[in-house]
């Protein structure tokens, strides 16, 4: 039987630009490795992505925040879990 998918929207927030928003889904066994794929992205010089038949390379300097919708149980180093609006 496959592994369920789990629906993430991500939204890149650029610079000087719109924000580049889009729909990823993956297992639960991928999800294990989120972390891991977040810090890597976060180290690199670009963020890329394959939308619609076009690669978009955005460069890291010119991305603002990237927001994960839900969040991902596992998650990188410095971030901090069950926070609220004050």
């Amino acid at each position: 039987m496959p592994s369920p998918q789990l629906g993430y929207t991500i939204t890149v927030h650029r610079v000087d630009d719109d924000p580049l928003r889009f729909r990823l889904r993956r297992t639960v066994d991928e999800m294990r490795n989120a972390g891991a794929t977040i810090e890597n992205g976060l180290a690199a010089n670009y963020l890329g992505v394959v939308l619609e038949g076009k690669l978009i390379v955005v460069p890291a300097r010119r991305i603002a925040g990237i927001e994960i919708d839900p969040a991902p149980n596992v998650l990188v180093a410095h971030v901090i879990k069950d926070a609220e609006p004050a």
